[in-house]
């Protein structure tokens, strides 16, 4: 007869809670281009080859002979991304007391224990959420100025305001000058670690707990990560179809992209200086030239609402749904057939996405977002301390099967 909580019991009764719908229901529901995004749940083994086919062979010519030339010097033009798997985790402990204390009461027992969970797979989907908009490199924000002398705590402003929904209090960050190299920044000479004790919402300001003073070096422009991210996140769109062309030698998973820039890294628009109608129809108008046909444009809540308040009278609204979360979408025409645009929290201030959503997959090992239990035991004694933890889990990578059928344009 069971006297007390112990494991076992409280495995089963979470086994109830946490079904695969409950964490897709939870994962999905804030997170539009992760919810929608086709999913590939069998990336086993090393490496996960996507090839793309980049050029046609080119023996054609209303001369014979010349044609048959061609043929023997020219063929189809391959590409292989040789994609490899990316790790996150989110861990998160109940003190064993807690767990006792409430042992004669099952909805207060299924509570705490709930709550713990549902907190950490949030924190693991925000973070999987984020990096599908990013680099590998996992910059979260930039730095607007420099922080001004303070002691105990300081702030920083971000450079986009709108980026303050990629940080939580407790969070603890580091700073570099640059998304990659270089080194650590300091607040006073020492300090290289900066928890976060309080975040301003509203005008995007986060207060750091600790020290800033002459021996600072914090920058504007500096790159904001979390701790133990950079240079491990997912090579989401913004590699994928960087602002920026690639050139010679700036391999992304062994290809040389500067071969051939478009079809092999996406399409680039500036359309900053018009309106936002006019931007968005030209980066369709591009893609579809080089025979994509974007079926979503993703795009920051600032953004949605410019583009909502541009459209005045002609608005179209479109409810999406994808299992059991749905999102509304503002519908547009684009040169081959309605464009469907949603307003994502974690796509970059300033920037949206033409997609081409069936040539975009994200492969993952298991679940995207899951809970680490393999040896079945989903709760785990806590070595050191009187309690109990769950470990959240994701290895993930995403693929893109034809760059050049999606674009990003900047906005502002």
């Amino acid at each position: 007869m069971v006297s007390g909580v112990d494991l076992s019991n409280f495995e089963g009764l979470l086994k109830q809670l946490y079904t695969d719908d409950r964490i897709e229901n939870e994962v999905y529901k804030d997170h539009p281009l992760l919810a929608m995004i086709p999913k590939m749940e069998a990336f086993e083994g090393e490496s996960w080859k996507v090839p793309v086919i980049y050029g046609n062979p080119m023996g054609r010519s209303r001369t014979f002979s010349v044609a048959q030339t061609q043929s023997l010097i020219t063929g189809v033009l391959p590409a292989a991304f040789v994609l490899t798997r990316v790790k996150d985790y989110s861990i998160t402990t109940v003190d064993n007391e807690v767990l006792l204390a409430s042992k004669s009461n099952k909805g207060a027992f299924l509570e705490a224990a709930s709550t713990a969970m549902d907190g950490a797979l949030q924190s693991l989907s925000n973070n999987t959420a984020v990096s599908l908009y990013r680099t590998v490199a996992g910059v979260r924000a930039t730095v607007d100025v420099e922080p001004t002398t303070d002691t105990g705590t300081f702030t920083i402003q971000l450079a986009q305001p709108e980026e303050i929904t990629n940080f939580e209090v407790n969070q603890l960050l580091v700073i570099y000058q640059n998304p990659t190299g270089g080194s650590a920044r300091s607040s006073d000479g020492s300090q290289v670690e900066f928890p976060i004790a309080a975040i301003d919402r509203d005008n995007g300001i986060i207060t750091i707990t600790g020290d800033y003073d002459g021996s600072g070096t914090i920058a504007a422009g500096d790159s904001i990560f979390c701790k133990g991210d950079r240079g491990l996140s997912i090579s989401g769109l913004a590699s994928w179809i960087p602002l920026v062309a690639p050139t010679a030698g700036d391999d992304h998973f062994g290809v040389d992209r500067s071969v051939d820039v478009t079809r092999l890294a996406g399409i680039r628009q500036d359309g900053r200086g018009k309106p936002i109608e006019q931007a968005l129809q030209d980066l369709l108008s591009r893609v579809a030239r080089e025979g994509g046909a974007p079926d979503m444009i993703f795009m920051n809540y600032a953004q949605w609402n410019d583009l909502n308040l541009s459209l005045g009278s002609k608005v179209q609204i479109v409810d999406l749904s994808v299992g059991k979360v749905g999102f509304r979408s503002l519908e547009i025409q684009g040169p081959k057939g309605p464009v469907k645009c949603v307003a994502d929290q974690d796509c970059p201030a300033g920037l949206a996405y033409a997609l081409t959503m069936k040539t975009l997959q994200l492969g993952s090992l298991g679940k995207v977002v899951r809970v680490f239990n393999t040896d079945n035991m989903t709760w785990l004694r806590q070595s050191a301390s009187d309690g109990v933890e769950v470990r959240m889990c994701s290895y993930a990578q995403l693929a893109c099967k034809a760059p050049g059928y999606n674009g990003v344009v900047q906005l502002s």
